[in-house]
């Protein structure tokens, strides 16, 4: 005890002591930089030529990364806009920290932070100029669209360019019912998605707003960790039914057991969709797939899984579970209601949430986009109702 007491004595007396960091500039930028190492001395001289031009940016160069130079970012301007990191790897290492340090040192408030990565070799000059003024628009453009009455905003807030699903897809639609009620609710700002691994992981490159791609099928218990430790913020699993109930089904059976208080959003389209249409735990019986080529045969697999009945039977704490589809405007409708209802459940603390959305998949299926939605209301919808 005597050694862990001695430890933890030194390990503050250095915090306090060993931080060593270089800044310029911190006191009137808009967008302070924060980049260490090689490409550190480039973002140096790209601040140095930004502020030339007239830009109000600022730099800090963390020389200790533990301790972590956090006495700096309370030197930041108060009113600051934004906080950029620069790094040589493919996964924004620091960004975290920064956004970190930064909320702490600024009393909480929630300043948007940004990663600039490079993989390949030493980031220039040019390009750290470049990708700072393509952040800077687009933080513009979501502040134009942000201040814009709800009648003049026909793009929900979130939404920053198109998204990147398959023609027919039912992705799209749904996705864009989430930003609509999350405007709606006036909780644009007060998000974070767990995304899985499949179709669903196209959803973050079109959005503005904090994400994480999580491990496949691992989505409900960073979900969980995530609610825990952010009781406050919305938290939007977004999966796909292969994600969600094949690879990632004891972590989403056990978020709904333990009634997390997160909303589950699984896009089914009874298939692995992205990895070559491979039978789940959704396909329905006699379906052909790449690994059911004579059809799912149930008597050997079992049978198609019904999620939201399983949460609303087995688990009476649950605050809501519901099914939708994308196969005509007023189902459409119906299901941004049920995506709301789930919404408004877990901010009023009231416990898990699911909506399973049945999703049209014309190129695993091998249809049209229209027979594709024909498909959903003749064989899904009469065997799930």
């Amino acid at each position: 005890m005597k050694e862990a007491v001695e430890l933890v004595d030194k390990y503050n007396t250095i915090r306090e002591n060993e931080q060593r960091w270089e800044d310029e500039g911190l006191e009137d930028a808009d967008y302070v930089f924060v980049s260490y190492g090689v490409p550190g001395r480039s973002t140096l001289g790209a601040v140095r030529e930004l502020r030339a031009q007239g830009e109000k940016v600022g730099i800090i160069r963390p020389i200790t990364v533990w301790p972590f130079p956090e006495k700096a970012f309370y030197k930041i301007n108060p009113n600051v806009k934004g906080i950029i990191t620069v790094e040589a790897n493919a996964t924004g290492q620091l960004v975290d920290d920064a956004a970190l340090y930064t909320k702490k040192a600024l009393k909480e408030r929630n300043v948007p932070a940004y990663a600039l990565t490079y993989v390949f070799g030493t980031p220039t000059i040019r390009n750290i100029k470049k990708d700072y003024f393509e952040v800077n628009q687009a933080a513009k453009r979501r502040y134009i669209k942000m201040s814009a009455s709800n009648k003049e905003r026909k793009v929900p807030v979130l939404v920053d360019k198109p998204m990147d699903f398959c023609p027919g897809c039912g992705h799209g639609i749904i996705s864009r019912l989430i930003m609509e009620c999350l405007d709606e609710l006036e909780q644009s700002d007060n998000i974070i998605f767990p995304i899985g691994v499949g179709c669903s992981s196209n959803l973050g490159a079109g959005l503005e707003c904090d994400r994480l791609h999580c491990s496949h099928g691992r989505a409900g218990a960073v979900a969980t960790g995530m609610k825990r430790v952010n009781p406050d913020v919305l938290i939007v699993s977004y999966q796909g039914d292969g994600d969600a109930y094949n690879i990632g089904i004891a972590e989403t059976f056990n978020a709904a057991y333990r009634n997390e208080n997160i909303t589950v959003i699984v896009v089914n389209n009874t298939n692995f969709g992205m990895t070559g249409g491979q039978m789940s735990l959704t396909t329905m019986e006699g379906q052909k797939t790449s690994t059911s080529v004579h059809g799912r045969d149930c008597s050997v697999t079992g049978y198609p899984l019904r999620f939201p009945e399983m949460v609303a039977r087995e688990f009476p704490g649950a605050a809501y579970a519901a099914r939708g589809t994308v196969t005509s405007p007023s189902k459409i409708n119906q299901l941004k209601g049920y995506i709301k209802n789930g919404l408004q459940a877990q901010m009023n603390h009231e416990g898990y949430s699911v909506i399973e959305v049945l999703s049209p998949c014309p190129v695993n299926w091998g249809l049209t986009p229209v027979k594709a939605m024909e498909r959903i209301e003749s064989e899904l919808v009469p065997y799930l109702s």
